[in-house]
């Protein structure tokens, strides 16, 4: 298995994103804030990885405990 570790401290669970697409896993996180009418902020980060024919997408899980995100990505069991 291939095991990805993000520390993301300061974030909830519901904040991220963790997606699958073509072969290519990313983890993002997006937010804009207005602190007043004159000023806006916009904090974001994303993060991706091209997964290859040994891994197997159908069990790809994803766990968030204490501001670490942990994504394991399964090998293609060949037997």
């Amino acid at each position: 298995s291939c095991i990805i570790r993000m520390a993301t401290p300061g974030l909830s669970r519901d904040d991220l994103e963790v997606s699958l697409s073509e072969g290519k896993l990313s983890i993002s996180y997006e937010r804009e804030e207005t602190k007043n009418s004159n000023f806006r902020f916009q904090k974001a980060f994303r993060q991706s990885w091209t997964l290859g024919d040994a891994f197997d997408e159908e069990k790809i899980t994803a766990n968030y405990s204490d501001g670490v995100l942990t994504v394991e990505v399964p090998r293609i069991e060949i037997n």
